[in-house]
Parts: structure tokens; sequence; C-alpha cells
């Protein structure tokens, strides 16, 4: 799958759940255990708020403080849209080759819209499991995240990206199975 059909599909995925979520669920647990959901909403835009600036070939140092503090602000869904709306058109722009500057290194334009993508899968899950919503992934979008993550598995579980991996039966669905890659069950989260 082409890395912006991935992010396309991994951003409709979490746009679903954000657009349902109310301001009285903000304090709600998430399956991400140090996080509420506004705490996860306020990651989620962050994330896609950077899309732009590091798609341009600007660096961590260039961008600074941009985006720190509170940016889930009174409207969460507006500010969602807003930050994905953005992200989207800077992605649909990019060159495939492109250098972007990361916190860990730099890579290419690819692999970012590729990791952002999947991020914003999973996250998207998580929203959905804060608000009681169930959501089943795609099996190719699905596919396709597990075999470009999978190469680089150790080294998202060393900075922390991602959970320890939970033991699957080879009669798992892939959605189960991505969860479990990432850390995830359904429905056992911190919150049940």
């Amino acid at each position: 799958m082409d890395a912006k059909d991935l992010f396309k599909e991994g951003l409709k995925e979490a746009d679903g759940c954000v657009m349902l979520v109310e301001n009285d669920q903000l304090s709600n647990d998430t399956p991400c255990s140090e996080w509420d959901l506004r705490a996860l909403l306020n990651h989620m835009i962050n994330e896609i708020s950077w899309i732009p600036d590091l798609l341009a070939g600007k660096t961590i140092k260039e961008v600074g403080d941009k985006y720190d503090g509170d940016l889930v602000g009174d409207d969460p869904r507006k500010s969602w849209k807003n930050a994905a709306d953005k992200a989207l058109k800077a992605v649909e722009s990019a060159k495939h080759d492109a250098k972007v500057h990361l916190s860990y290194g730099d890579v290419t334009a690819d692999h970012y819209i590729r990791e952002v993508g999947s991020d914003l899968l999973i996250h998207g899950w998580d929203v959905g499991q804060a608000i009681k919503c169930s959501v089943v992934f795609d099996t190719d979008v699905a596919q396709a995240i597990q075999e470009f993550l999978a190469p680089h598995a150790d080294e998202y579980r060393a900075s922390g990206l991602i959970g320890e991996e939970i033991p699957t039966q080879e009669s798992d669905s892939l959605h189960v199975k991505l969860l479990a890659f990432y850390g995830r069950r359904e429905p056992e989260w911190q919150g049940e």
C-alpha cells in the first residue's frame, strides 16, 4: 500500500472516532494508561500538527515549542479537524523521497508518512475504546502497517513508541494480531 494511502486510511479511522468525542468524555480512561482522553487527543493533534513543518524540511529545533501546550482547547473536534486538514494537504503534496528530520534521525517522507499513519490508526482505536465505540481495522491497512512496522519493531519498542507484544494464536484475526503487536488487546485494558 502506498504511504499516502496508508496515511489517509489511518487518518480516516482516527477521524471517525475523534469526531464522536464529546467534551464530557475528555476525562475518560484510554488504553494508553498514562493518558486520559484529553491527553491522548492532545498527543494526536500535536503529532499531526508537526506534519506540514517536517514535510517542508524543517528540523525539530526550527519548529521549537510551536506545538507545546494544550492543543485540544474548548472544541476538540474543531481542533482536530483544523490540524488534520493541514496535515492531509501536506502529505498529499509531499515527495516520497524527501528528507524528513525527526528526533531520532533523518528518514524519507515515505517512512515518516507511514509511521504517522500507523500511529493514527492505533490511536484512533484507543479513542474508540475510550468512548465505547467499536473499531475494526481494514484488513489491507492492517496488513500494510504490520509489514511496515515488523522490521522496526525492536527500535520502536526500545524508544517506547509501541508496547510489548502480546502473544496471539495463529487463528486470530489480523485486527487482533495488529493490536497485540502494539501491546493492546480487546477488550482488556486499563479502563475495563
